[in-house]
C-alpha cells in the first residue's frame, strides 16, 4: 500500500502520461478503491449495502452509468 499522498499523485501523474482526463479518471478510481477497502475492513463491514454502479461504470469505461441503470430489470428476489 502506499501512504504517501505525493507517491500517489506522482504515480498517477506517470500512467496519465500528461493526459488530464485519465489523471483524473486515475484518481477518482484510486480513491474510490480505497473507500471500498477502509469499508471492507471496518468493524461495520456486516452491515453495509453497496449498490454497483461503481463496477458498472468501470464496465463502461468511465462514462456514467445512470441510463444503463434504468433500462436494466432484473428481478429482486433473485
Amino acid at each position: 500500500m502506499i501512504d504517501n499522498p505525493r507517491r500517489v499523485k506522482d504515480l498517477i501523474k506517470n500512467l496519465a502520461k500528461g493526459d488530464s482526463g485519465k489523471a483524473q479518471l486515475l484518481q477518482r478510481r484510486y480513491a474510490m478503491e480505497r473507500f471500498l477497502e477502509r469499508m471492507a475492513e471496518s468493524e461495520y463491514r456486516q452491515n453495509l449495502v453497496l449498490k454497483g454502479g461503481m463496477l458498472v461504470t468501470s464496465m463502461l469505461d468511465g462514462r456514467r452509468a445512470c441510463a444503463f441503470g434504468r433500462q436494466l430489470r432484473l428481478p429482486l428476489d433473485a
